[in-house]
């Protein structure tokens, strides 16, 4: 029986032709907040609650965002050594 060698995410996305060149792996991307006043809250479930707030993400500050992880308008997020959501409608992708 052959042996089957699993490939990592950024190998799978790199055959699948995702890896347009503007990131290591083609699913992680820089993105900042986009919020009119106070601050993008990186959370550990995708809904709001002031219970789950990981991590405040002022304007001008960047993250990275996966843009294969949805869950409706979140987006799974990394920020400041953390990992959870944020709202995609208060961010922008650069």
């Amino acid at each position: 029986m052959e042996s089957i060698e699993k490939i990592n995410d950024q190998e799978l996305n790199n055959v699948s032709g995702g890896n347009d060149g503007r990131n290591a792996n083609g699913l992680w991307r820089t993105a900042t907040p986009c919020v009119r006043t106070g601050y993008l809250a990186l959370r550990s479930r995708p809904a709001y609650d002031e219970s789950n707030e990981i991590s405040a993400i002022y304007n001008g500050e960047m993250f990275k965002v996966n843009m294969n992880k949805w869950n409706g308008n979140y987006i799974w997020a990394s920020y400041a050594n953390s990992n959870g959501w944020v709202n995609s409608d208060y961010i922008t992708v650069l």
